[in-house]
């Protein structure tokens, strides 16, 4: 009996030492709170003005990375599946999700299939998202490089013309995986950005190759 309550103990010690399963989002929480200053219900205002509906279509991931475990590389030619690190949904996903979150603080308006159909009005813009590399080295940095290709609308007139945009954004990390996935939610944010600046402007942006 009592070689038995022994080996119970040694089996419940493990399991309480088994690692925790951890799930990991590109979404980070929102800054500034919801209730905006003058100022930025001013700059909100403005924006309002000049906006022209956008879709973003699902966006694309390396099929290698696309999972929902946390893919980092390890060493020059291998990679290594973290299986008690996850994302909340898999990665193509989770990186279409965290976009168009960023997206929708940045232009004040979510992109057109988080309406109903009959909200959405053509013309709008037409916006599709390639990731090529979504790369996560842990010690050093995580890299995104993307590019992304919008079809334009016009209230004016309907004239459609189109504009693709290539870019690469890199953010050293500390050791540990919860820095990997930060780093990579500054990737995300700065892409979000030029994408934003793209719509908004109709033109080639500052940091990205474009045509």
């Amino acid at each position: 009996m009592k070689r038995l309550l022994i080996a119970s103990l040694v089996v419940l010690g493990g399991c309480a030492a088994s690692p925790q399963v951890v799930n990991y989002t590109l979404t980070p929480m929102v800054q500034q709170p919801a209730t905006q200053t003058a100022k930025g219900s001013a700059q909100s205002s403005s924006a309002s003005t000049r906006f022209i509906p956008y879709q973003l279509d699902r966006v694309v991931v390396p099929p290698q990375s696309d999972d929902l475990f946390l893919v980092v590389r390890d060493g020059a030619d291998k990679l290594k599946v973290l299986t008690y690190d996850r994302w909340t949904v898999s990665l193509s996903d989770e990186v279409t999700q965290s976009i168009a979150a960023a997206l929708t603080e940045i232009m004040g308006m979510p992109p057109a299939q988080s309406w109903s159909d009959s909200a959405v009005k053509k013309p709008y813009n037409e916006l599709q998202v390639d990731v090529r590399r979504f790369e996560m080295l842990p010690g050093l940095s995580s890299t995104l490089t993307a590019s992304w290709h919008i079809k334009f609308g016009s209230n004016k007139s309907n004239k459609v013309f189109e504009l693709t945009c290539y870019a690469s954004f890199s953010h050293a990390a500390k050791p540990g995986v919860l820095p990997l996935v930060q780093a990579q939610q500054k990737n995300i944010q700065q892409l979000s950005q030029k994408i934003a600046l793209t719509l908004q402007t109709g033109q080639s942006v500052k940091g990205a190759t474009c045509h």
